[in-house]
């Protein structure tokens, strides 16, 4: 029983349902900086939460030359599927801002892979880019 408590407990935080429910997005998984980027939290915010998403069996990290990619688990543990399916089920409009910028961070990608550091200038002139279309 306390396995599903702490699950449920672990995603009542937003932080960490932001994250969980961007790397279920993202289909490819993510690394810390991407997820910073998006998420405009801090390093150590991010991976505090990726530990304990990360220990609760939600996410997973796979090591890809010097980044770790984490993703979500695709799990056999029904209570995981269903856990992973009510969140990618939340309405998309609660998270439009990390939507966004979780599509322009992933399209700095080289090869499929992540090339570019937190904030960096590529990033920058991406949001302003983005948010001068918008406004």
């Amino acid at each position: 029983m306390r396995k599903y408590t702490e699950i449920l407990k672990a995603i009542s935080d937003e932080k960490r349902l932001r994250i969980l429910r961007t790397l279920i997005k993202s289909k490819t998984g993510m690394c810390v900086c991407e997820l910073m980027d998006t998420l405009g939290e801090q390093p150590y915010n991010i991976s505090r939460n990726l530990k304990i998403l990360q220990f609760l069996g939600l996410v997973e990290g796979r090591r890809e030359g010097k980044w770790v990619v984490y993703s979500a688990v695709q799990s056999r543990d029904e209570f995981l599927k269903y856990v992973i399916k009510a969140i990618d089920s939340i309405p998309n409009e609660f998270f439009r801002e990390d939507d966004l910028r979780m599509k322009l961070r992933l399209n700095l990608r080289q090869a499929g892979r992540c090339v570019y550091g937190v904030n960096s200038r590529a990033w920058n002139e991406a949001v302003k880019k983005i948010y001068k279309q918008i406004l």
